[in-house]
């Protein structure tokens, strides 16, 4: 069985559900911005190639959260990082984290989880 949680805080620093605002980090800022709309016009344009009928909703949306590269890795304990931005009228209006974990924990020879996990 997988337990999830997340650590995650809202645009004004409370904790929050599902993403926060692109906090402090090393690196040029601006840098950082063009290289997150770069991968979701890239996204994008291969979700218009790949799907019928994505830009026409994509269109009609009041914005569109989108995270282009979600890295996640792990064994028994795991975890997720990614960077998005949500794009309102074809432009972003600003950017977005997400980070999640996992915990797997299951006993020797058992199909049933562990009672830590239950």
């Amino acid at each position: 069985m997988n337990k999830r949680f997340s650590s995650l805080r809202s645009p004004h620093g409370r904790p929050g559900f599902g993403l926060h605002h692109l906090g402090p980090g090393t690196g040029d800022p601006a840098a950082r911005r063009k290289a997150i709309d770069a991968a979701v016009d890239s996204s994008l344009s291969t979700l218009f190639q790949q799907v019928p009928d994505s830009r026409d909703l994509v269109g009609r949306a009041a914005g569109v959260l989108v995270f282009p590269n979600v890295v996640e890795a792990g064994f028994v304990v795991g975890a997720s990082r990614g960077q998005g931005a949500l794009r309102v009228g074809g432009r972003t209006v600003s950017y977005h984290a997400t980070t999640s974990g996992s915990l797997a924990c299951r006993r020797a020879r058992s199909p049933r989880p562990c009672s830590c996990c239950s």
